[in-house]
């Protein structure tokens, strides 16, 4: 018996899943080379020019900017040459969570976001191959709003959308 289900009567569902695992789920990380982004450099840099919502609720510059300097002295100083930016980053993410009134993810879960949720990291994958696809029909989006909304869910799961 052949198996063969012409594509138009195929699930979308499935056929959808299944361009998601082709595409690689580890393309929308950043790489294990980025320093930057591994350092929480990235993270430092995007937190402030990044728009967040966490619980449905938006976290304004203003507040991310007041967060900045409640924790400076988490920032590496010129002779701390082995410290990088993870400390202060993940301390503006708790903070963040304890703003929108959402629990704080597990450590683990922190240590991912400080990674990942910035411009080199889930943005950057979804941004990228959007922008190739269209490229090849010479369409150009340009998106200077970045928005992340993060869900929690439990200590150890977060939801991550980026829009």
């Amino acid at each position: 018996m052949n198996s063969f289900i012409p594509e138009e009567k195929e699930n979308p569902i499935v056929t959808l899943k299944a361009q998601a695992e082709k595409f690689g789920f580890s393309r929308l990380k950043a790489g294990k080379d980025n320093a930057e982004a591994n350092s929480g450099n990235t993270a430092f840099c995007d937190l402030r020019r990044m728009d967040f919502v966490i619980n449905k609720k938006s976290t304004s510059r203003d507040f991310i900017a007041k967060l900045y300097k409640k924790h400076d002295n988490l920032l590496p100083k010129n002779e701390d040459n082995n410290k990088g930016y993870r400390p202060f980053a993940k301390e503006v993410f708790k903070e963040m969570f304890k703003y929108a009134e959402a629990k704080v993810p597990s450590d683990s879960i922190l240590e991912e976001l400080v990674t990942n949720c910035n411009q080199a990291g889930y943005e950057a994958g979804v941004f990228i191959e959007s922008q190739l696809a269209l490229g090849q029909h010479s369409f150009l989006v340009l998106s200077p709003k970045r928005v992340m909304n993060i869900d929690y869910i439990d200590q150890n799961n977060v939801s991550i959308r980026s829009d």
